[in-house]
């Protein structure tokens, strides 16, 4: 099979005039003194240009002197060698299609050849290249850390994945590595069961320090969604792309007291999940010091009313008279919990209360709600 492939390669690539074979001339037949002495010269520059490391004169050189001669294989390494050197791809893996269809047993220049294709955009070719020498049981595990870096280039993370397990199987001194490497590319994919499985292959397979371990099983613990302290949770609710998962760990962290608690609570108000925001509020709203929440007025006209809610309940707890007039706004007669809290509020941060009834009915919060705007603006113009 493999076999079909180099001629499929070899038509895409192939120079014209260009084989394995070492010819004399191009026509076949015999030069005369001064065309020879002018195709040595060609190579005594293209030594010196090698010996200056100037690959750009080594390769127009060598190409001044296969427009005499047919390249051999020994022409082609040098070839290959300036390209490499240039970070001319196109042009070594040209000769190297040639050069791996005379030793297809080579298996670092396969590799070479498959990491040209990958850097060419054409990384199932390489993968194709690859897999023709992986069908044994004791595949080369060179050739699956070839296999598995082009998937995960390429953003195939199942493939790579699988192509990291089956190295991890084989290659038992760096097998933690290998496992983890697979737990992250399966991560990649969304598959949180497979990635978790891998994981665990690693950490029983380990022989890490307790450092790493501990890395390992803080990455477990994101994974799984389920934390094992203070650092997990904040890492978990921060970065992990599930919402639920982010959600365990702002629950962990509620009942926890920790020193960066309140820049981590403010972070989850910008959460996409308003689960999440809401928990962020109330914390707040615990955490926060009298005055400090300027910050929730916005919050306190969101759309959805939970949210505008709980924000109104944070301020209130901590309402200084600076928030009267955001607290004001909030003492809507026709919505009695934002009237209740926005009333309690008022109370906390002015020290004046209006009115004894605790729950009254929808006439009575606008007679209080006029009230409490009659003392603000009388306070307003003789205390401001």
């Amino acid at each position: 099979m493999h076999k079909f492939r180099f001629l499929f390669f070899l038509a895409l690539w192939a120079p014209v005039g260009v084989s394995c074979a070492s010819v004399p001339t191009k026509d076949g037949g015999s030069q005369d003194p001064a065309s020879q002495t002018q195709a040595a010269d060609w190579l005594a520059l293209a030594d010196e240009a090698e010996a200056r490391l100037s690959w750009d004169e080594l390769a127009l050189c060598l190409d001044r002197w296969a427009m005499e001669y047919e390249p051999d294989e020994a022409w082609m390494q040098r070839r290959v060698q300036a390209a490499v050197q240039m970070e001319d791809v196109d042009t070594s893996a040209r000769y190297r299609v040639l050069l791996l269809a005379v030793h297809p047993d080579d298996v670092l220049l396969r590799i070479q050849l498959a990491t040209d294709l990958k850097r060419l955009d054409r990384g199932l070719e390489g993968v194709m290249l690859l897999e023709a020498v992986l069908g044994g049981e004791n595949p080369p595990a060179d050739v699956l850390l070839a296999l598995a870096e082009i998937h995960r280039f390429d953003q195939r993370w199942i493939e790579a994945a699988e192509a990291y397990e089956r190295l991890a199987k084989t290659s038992q001194a760096d097998a933690a590595r290998w496992w983890q490497a697979a737990s992250q590319m399966r991560e990649q994919a969304g598959d949180m069961i497979g990635a978790t499985a891998n994981l665990d292959r690693a950490l029983v397979q380990s022989d890490l320090g307790d450092s790493e371990k501990r890395s390992m099983e803080r990455l477990k613990a994101f994974q799984m969604g389920v934390p094992q302290n203070v650092g997990d949770a904040i890492d978990l609710m921060q970065h992990h792309p599930e919402p639920g998962f982010r959600l365990q760990g702002a629950e962990y962290l509620s009942h926890l007291d920790f020193e960066q608690s309140i820049s981590v609570f403010r972070g989850a108000l910008l959460d996409s999940d308003l689960r999440l925001v809401r928990i962020g509020l109330v914390e707040l709203g615990l955490r926060l010091e009298v005055g400090e929440g300027a910050f929730l007025y916005p919050l306190l006209s969101h759309t959805d009313s939970d949210v505008a809610f709980d924000a109104l309940q944070a301020l209130a707890r901590i309402a200084v008279m600076s928030d009267v007039p955001a607290l004001l706004e909030q003492l809507d007669p026709t919505k009695r919990s934002h009237f209740r809290m926005a009333r309690k509020g008022l109370e906390a941060a002015s020290g004046n209360v209006i009115g004894s009834d605790l729950d009254p009915n929808q006439d009575r919060r606008q007679e209080l709600h006029d009230l409490w705007q009659q003392w603000w603006a009388e306070f307003s113009a003789t205390e401001l």
